[in-house]
């Protein structure tokens, strides 16, 4: 411990003497250093200078049933990889959990599912791709189901079965036109009935996925070689029941085919970032069929204020003059590509651009003629600030997605 501790103080004094010790408000995230074993791993994110993500349960559960009102029946089935979209995946699937109109969790790396196994959740989990046969049989015996791809037949499945000791749960992953993983539509049925005969799997889904559109057509209509994917997977479920296999749990949209198949709704609705509250595509948004809005926030604190004076510059390359001066405030957040410079960030009740966006760490925020923003104040970079504007004012929530680093994250109201 006394390492870590070291660490937490020599990091402390660094931001310290960034902000300036005299004009410094002590922190609750002090109190970490007087915390027992594990405290630093364990702090409240929110009591740091370093972002974190708040996620809003009213705000998930309201969008989750907003989405289930239209469904036609079908159940919601999460996708909760990378990070859950970068909101926690631990903290949406515990979330997710206590909705009864969840129907289970998707993830595409067996560590996201190894995560969510060791959460004991109630829903079953799914990986949807390919596993090395040591994975699966580690993911089998943790009650992780598997996606059936090109690469599962009677044998692999078998071997599998036997290191758990019972029959597996699976999902056969239909490649309808894709051509990227699963099973080809043409031999579907028939590897259904091969797999099925083995006695090693108990089907519990079935599966595909949309090639999607190019950019330059309609997001929201039916698009023809989409229809014949349809058509397809209709082929591969019927001869399944020709051969008196249960399909179990049938998914195949999106969250943004869900504004285009409603046919395709089948028994669950694969959605990502739709119930986070971001919307696929602008005409998804315009259509008015979900009524979602965004659940997180992603937020960090002051972490210096300064006053550049007329003819000053601030950032590197000299970029950016002020030749009347301004009010600078530096938060720590980030992203790999540095933010966009249109971007704006909610500070103490004011819309307030940027002047730098470096990469990974540093933001400078333009505070204006007065200094509204003292050190230890809260930012937030992107989400529902307020009631008064909308999310996209402070950018794009892609922003949040594409985070080289883990934020943490936090479950609020």
């Amino acid at each position: 411990m006394g390492s870590r501790r070291t660490l937490e103080i020599k990091r402390r004094e660094a931001l310290i003497g960034i902000a300036g010790a005299a004009a410094v408000p002590l922190l609750p995230s002090d109190s970490v250093l007087a915390a027992n074993d594990g405290a630093l791993a364990n702090a409240d994110p929110r009591k740091s200078f370093d972002p974190w993500v708040e996620v809003s349960r009213t705000r998930l559960e309201s969008n989750a049933n907003s989405i289930l009102s239209r469904s036609k029946g079908a159940k919601l089935m999460p996708v909760i990889k990378a990070n859950g979209y970068g909101l926690g995946a631990a903290t949406v699937a515990r979330m997710y959990d206590s909705m009864p109109g969840v129907q289970g969790y998707m993830v595409v790396r067996p560590h996201e599912a190894f995560e969510l196994a060791e959460l004991g959740l109630r829903k079953p989990i799914l990986l949807m791709a390919p596993a090395s046969q040591n994975d699966s049989i580690a993911l089998a015996r943790a009650g992780v189901h598997l996606a059936m791809t090109l690469k599962d037949t009677p044998e692999t499945v078998s071997e599998i079965a036997r290191a758990v000791g019972r029959p597996i749960s699976v999902h056969l992953e239909v490649d309808t036109g894709i051509n990227r993983q699963g099973i080809p539509w043409r031999i579907a049925g028939e590897r259904a009935k091969e797999l099925a005969a083995s006695g090693a799997v108990r089907i519990t889904g079935t599966a595909s996925y949309f090639v999607t559109p190019p950019g330059d057509r309609p997001q929201t209509e039916a698009w023809q070689p989409e229809l014949e994917q349809i058509e397809r997977f209709e082929g591969v479920l019927a001869a399944m029941r020709t051969a008196g296999i249960d399909p179990g749990v049938r998914h195949m949209v999106s969250s943004r085919s869900l504004f285009q198949y409603p046919q395709a709704y089948y028994d669950a609705v694969r959605l990502g970032i739709l119930p986070t509250g971001s919307y696929p595509t602008a005409e998804a948004r315009a259509s008015g069929r979900v009524d979602i809005e965004q659940s997180f926030e992603v937020k960090c604190r002051v972490a210096q204020v300064s006053w550049v004076p007329p003819g000053d510059t601030v950032g590197f390359q000299k970029r950016h003059d002020q030749p009347n001066g301004t009010w600078v405030a530096t938060v720590l957040s980030g992203s790999p590509g540095g933010l966009p410079s249109d971007r704006q960030v909610w500070v103490n009740g004011h819309l307030r651009p940027l002047l730098m966006t470096g990469p990974r760490l540093y933001t400078l925020v333009d505070l204006g003629p007065e200094p509204i923003a003292k050190i230890g104040d809260e930012v937030i970079m992107t989400g529902r600030a307020d009631p008064s504007i909308t999310a996209e004012a402070l950018g794009n929530p892609w922003y949040l997605y594409v985070l080289a680093d883990r934020l943490p994250s936090v479950a609020v109201a």
